[in-house]
């Protein structure tokens, strides 16, 4: 059976008239009441009893008038399906962030995404960035908000979405709290609470190089997995940490954040995304991170 055969005996069988029908369809009535009997020679069996007035169908003909129906419903409904799958308006995305984004551009990105695809079910994951960069070569993620950049570069195409310096977070009573700026050299024998170097890459080697370059050997008391592991323990006194600009905007009971001046480091936050693995949603996700990116850079700029 022709999809075009249903469709035609659905308008005749509701109509029970075939210059309704035809009518209906937008075409003569001679090549319909043609249709209609190939139809019924196709399954040898009468459908219509077109010798009664009115017209009425045999059973054989009201059976698959139900079958008829849910198969042209389930023809529509797999063309819709389908035409939104590839212009990635459904299905599953995977993303990975690292902490600090949800400070910056990240909120924005998942807002704009579901309003615009609100069909596509996103699983979002707080990760490392080496953890990010294992899921992307394992597939177990799709795209990763980043920071720092990924050294994969063979495998991994990344997008820079913010550049933004990092600033110190201090206890409030802390003696260069309310000191703008203070020289990276400030943080000489304090104790540092930092996120694991292992896996690569991590801010941390970041923060440690541009430590060293300035004479300073860290003193690190405390290895967290999580900025607000981090910031919980500023508050407690353990010690300080170094988080982006961004986080600082936000009030924080018993952390003060102090602007860095000379030798300050600066961070990258990146879209990071497998070379060889492209979906009209991961693209949809990609535009919308960089539409949101720059959308939130003008807002920053003075």
């Amino acid at each position: 059976m022709k999809h075009r055969h249903l469709r035609y005996f659905v308008a005749v069988a509701e109509e029970l008239h075939f210059t309704r029908a035809a009518e209906r369809l937008n075409m003569a009535q001679p090549p319909l009441s043609l249709q209609i009997k190939q139809l019924e020679d196709d399954l040898d069996t009468v459908l219509i009893e077109r010798g009664s007035r009115p017209m009425r169908l045999t059973r054989a003909g009201e059976a698959l008038l139900d079958h008829a129906r849910r198969l042209l419903e389930l023809n529509t409904a797999a063309r819709a399906d389908v035409i939104r799958i590839g212009k990635g308006q459904t299905g599953q995305l995977n993303v990975g962030f690292v902490g600090s984004a949800l400070f910056s551009v990240l909120p924005g990105i998942l807002s704009e995404f579901r309003e615009q695809f609100p069909k596509v079910d996103l699983s979002l994951n707080e990760m490392l960035a080496g953890q990010i960069a294992i899921g992307l070569r394992q597939q177990t993620i799709d795209v990763g908000i980043v920071r720092p950049a990924l050294t994969d570069l063979d495998a991994i195409e990344q997008k820079p979405l913010l550049e933004e310096p990092l600033v110190l977070a201090v206890p409030q009573a802390h003696p260069l709290a309310g000191k703008a700026p203070v020289p990276l050299s400030s943080v000489q024998h304090e104790q540092l609470i930092l996120y694991p170097r292992h896996p690569k890459p991590s801010l941390t080697d970041s923060i440690l190089e541009a430590l060293r370059a300035t004479g300073v050997e860290p003193d690190i008391v405390q290895d967290v997995l999580h900025l607000q592991t981090a910031l919980i323990l500023v508050a407690q006194g353990i010690g300080l940490t170094f988080v982006a600009r961004s986080v600082a905007q936000q009030t924080r009971t018993g952390v003060a954040f102090v602007e860095i001046g000379d030798a300050c480091p600066k961070t990258i936050l990146s879209a990071a995304w497998r070379k060889d693995v492209s979906s009209p949603s991961l693209k949809n996700f990609l535009d919308v991170c960089v539409q949101q990116s720059q959308k939130y850079l003008l807002n920053e700029t003075p």
